[in-house]
């Protein structure tokens, strides 16, 4: 079966919230995670304007790469994030070089002047640095409650 990177259609909601229940267990950072929620935000994205969530399909779902468009509170212009990123252990290497050129590509396409990854599990760094992102900060958080 030939893996391909597609935009995410509304009918893959469901395969997408599996991958994010999977992207939550790996991260294992202790994060709240609503499945109800997560559904309701992927439609969103995939209907928005400036919503973006692409797909590695290899008959299946199996990779996911979420993220948005925004004015930017700090410069001019707009600022693409992603939101969330999960591949499936046995796809990831090239097909992640290819999901976040996508990714910027789309960002470039809606006008962007910039754009944020994010990287919870500490080994995303060098495929940063070769395709030209700069470390920025780095994110910590606490569940309250």
């Amino acid at each position: 079966m030939s893996v391909v990177l597609r935009t995410a259609r509304r009918g893959d909601v469901p395969a997408l919230a599996g991958l994010m229940e999977a992207f939550a267990a790996e991260a294992q950072v202790g994060m709240p995670h609503d499945p109800a929620l997560v559904r309701v935000t992927l439609a969103g994205l995939i209907d928005a304007p400036l919503g973006y969530v692409a797909v590695l399909d290899d008959g299946a779902p199996c990779g996911l790469l979420a993220g948005t468009a925004a004015s930017s509170p700090w410069f001019a212009g707009l600022l693409a994030e992603e939101l969330a990123w999960w591949i499936a252990p046995e796809r990831r290497g090239r097909w992640a070089r290819a999901m976040l050129a996508d990714f910027e590509a789309w960002a470039r396409g809606v006008g962007a002047v910039a754009v944020g990854m994010s990287d919870l599990t500490r080994d995303l760094g060098a495929l940063y640095a070769r395709a030209g992102f700069a470390r920025v900060e780095c994110k910590h958080m606490k569940v309250l409650g």
